[in-house]
């Protein structure tokens, strides 16, 4: 058990461990440091290093593993396997959406990572990527003793042995958290490829609605804004709200790497300041905007360079941001934002 995040990769090196279960943030942590990893080296090295990373990022991992993999592997991704003890068999994650570039850099340097998807009520697995099979932004397929399916306002239902029989002495919810035919409503959004893997695309009870009477789904907004280097997580702000807009927290370790610079001449409110660092963002924001409906597009966003933190209240146990504690803690921010 490692005592904060930022220990995790001298845990790594320390113990060799061959089987880690962890929430995406650690993973994003790892892959942070492995591409930092690049900073130390120059000339031709660094050439072949790069091109291994951009190669890692765009791979199909489950691709056959051609000559390029094979020489990439041999000069790059052996090594960083190495750094990270040299020794892992299985990386299971779960708690929260994995980053699906990182999934699948990971998964092309030699991480069998297999990203799956729960609830306490169900005991708590329900689907998962097996070892060899993944497929990064999915969940994977349901347990074999399971049966999932999808219901109305697509949410994901399931039914079987693993799943429990109800909250102790609560009849009124448990006749509105179970269907008819027996299946438990998880409040969670998804759909079934045609191979049967799940995807997740949001949670019923954090749909927000503006005031113009449309629904936002955030959790997806938020993890493709979060796909970008310099963001370490974003919040999006819709509820009551005549547009939707977003709090978005800078990453610090890659603001320093983004603008080369040393932690002598590093600070956070010069990168907050800094014009290279904004105009990178709204680039991302106008490229997650091209995705949305135009009633989810973020109109204006806000850069915040506090620490998130499990200590600060900010962050749940499997570091995600609480969004009742968020929204009170930069009030004032958020509304600026909505200000004429």
């Amino acid at each position: 058990f490692a005592d904060t995040p930022r220990h995790i990769p001298e845990c790594i090196h320390e113990i060799s461990p061959t089987v880690m279960t962890v929430v995406p943030r650690i993973l994003e942590r790892l892959y942070e440091n492995m591409t930092a990893a690049g900073e130390q080296i120059h000339g031709v090295q660094k050439f072949v290093f790069e091109h291994a990373l951009t190669y890692a990022k765009n791979r199909n991992p489950l691709a056959h593993k051609s000559f390029v993999w094979k020489f990439y592997d041999k000069l790059v991704y052996s090594k960083l396997r190495k750094t990270m003890g040299g020794r892992f068999r299985l990386v299971i994650s779960g708690g929260g959406a994995l980053n699906k570039s990182i999934c699948r850099f990971l998964l092309n340097v030699g991480f069998n990572v297999c990203e799956g998807y729960g609830l306490t009520e169900c005991s708590p697995v329900v689907s998962v990527n097996r070892p060899g099979m993944a497929r990064p932004g999915s969940v994977g397929q349901p347990l074999t003793h399971l049966q999932v399916k999808i219901g109305e306002h697509s949410e994901v239902l399931v039914k079987g042995d693993s799943v429990f029989k109800g909250y102790r002495n609560r009849d009124n919810l448990n006749a509105e958290i179970f269907t008819e035919d027996g299946f438990f409503r998880t409040g969670d959004q998804g759909y079934f490829d045609r191979d049967g893997y799940l995807y997740l695309t949001g949670r019923l009870k954090e749909l927000l609605k503006t005031s113009t009477g449309k629904y936002v789904s955030p959790n997806p907004i938020e993890l493709e804004l979060s796909r970008h280097l310099l963001i370490e997580q974003a919040l999006v702000i819709a509820n009551d709200r005549k547009f939707t807009s977003a709090l978005i927290f800078l990453n610090p370790v890659n603001a320093k790497r983004f603008l080369q610079r040393t932690e002598k001449d590093f600070s956070i409110q010069r990168a907050l300041k800094s014009k290279r660092v904004r105009e990178s963002i709204e680039r991302h924001i106008k490229r997650v905007n091209g995705k949305l409906n135009h009633w989810e597009q973020l109109c204006k966003w806000t850069l915040i360079g506090d620490e998130l933190t499990v200590e600060s209240g900010l962050l749940t146990p499997t570091l995600k941001i609480r969004r009742s504690v968020a929204e009170a803690r930069y009030a004032e921010e958020i509304e600026k934002m909505y200000e004429e």
